[in-house]
């Protein structure tokens, strides 16, 4: 379909992360103003992942989510001054996926809606989505392929479009990889 590409803007890694225990810092972009993201994800004493998201240098915990952090990074899917922040979270073998917008110091989360999964907050799968403008509006498209188990040939690449408000399945197509 298209040549996908990701930008990254994380604007540190602490020296002592590791696969267990890592804090990234996201520059996430509301018009003229820069809200620093700080993610912390690390597992409990329960040997359960988990990860919270703070704003700006305050010690409250935005959003607390299951699971290891797996990628984080800005995109401004409306080319509106305005970012959104991505968040992928590992559990098991999955990874899920989550837009989130910054409004009223709050990370609101952005629906995604898959035609299989109704009131899910995003996407699952193996593989990180990606973000391009296939259909030249301005509005970025996210792009999500899934398969059964990380080394399957064959999987579904489904094509979400934004309406403002959330994510809708517009197209799938099984493709080979």
């Amino acid at each position: 379909i298209a040549t996908l590409y990701q930008t990254s803007n994380k604007v540190g890694v602490t020296p002592k992360s590791n696969a267990l225990n890592q804090e990234v810092v996201v520059n996430l972009k509301e018009k003229e103003r820069v809200i620093l993201i700080r993610i912390k994800s690390y597992v409990t004493e329960n040997f359960e992942g988990k990860t919270d998201i703070f704003a700006n240098s305050d010690s409250t915990t935005l959003i607390s989510l299951y699971g290891l952090l797996r990628d984080s990074y800005a995109v401004d899917i409306e080319n509106n001054g305005n970012e959104e922040l991505v968040v992928d979270v590992v559990s098991g073998k999955l990874g899920n996926t989550i837009i989130y917008r910054y409004q009223n110091d709050q990370l609101i989360p952005v629906p995604t809606h898959t035609g299989k999964q109704e009131g899910l907050s995003g996407t699952t799968s193996y593989h990180f989505p990606r973000f391009k403008d296939i259909d030249s509006d301005g509005v970025l498209e996210m792009l999500s392929y899934h398969t059964e188990s990380p080394f399957d040939e064959t999987g579904q690449l489904e094509v979400y479009k934004f309406n403002g408000l959330k994510f809708m399945k517009i197209y799938e197509y099984e493709e080979t990889t």
